[in-house]
């Protein structure tokens, strides 16, 4: 029984998606704050979670674990060597 493997994608609140670390780096760079802050905030971080179990990416998704702000993610991210 073949199965089909579906890509874990990462649907931002205003309806952009990520399937890839430098999908979610180019989407960050011009995401408004507004929509950071629904899925990054004092509460949770949806970018690591999604990291972490979606794409199972440990070297990023702990890049990002302490990230609150847009900023401080993409410099995180894109140091991350691929």
């Amino acid at each position: 029984m073949g199965g089909k493997l579906m890509a874990s994608v990462f649907y931002f609140h205003n309806g952009q998606a990520a399937d890839t670390v430098p999908t979610l780096i180019k989407v960050l760079e011009t995401l408004d704050e507004d929509t950071f802050r629904y899925h990054c905030n004092k509460d949770k971080n949806g970018f690591f979670n999604w990291l972490s179990t979606g794409l199972n990416d440990t070297k990023a998704a702990a890049a990002i674990k302490r990230a609150r702000t847009r900023k401080t993610m993409l410099t995180k991210l894109k140091q991350v060597k691929r």
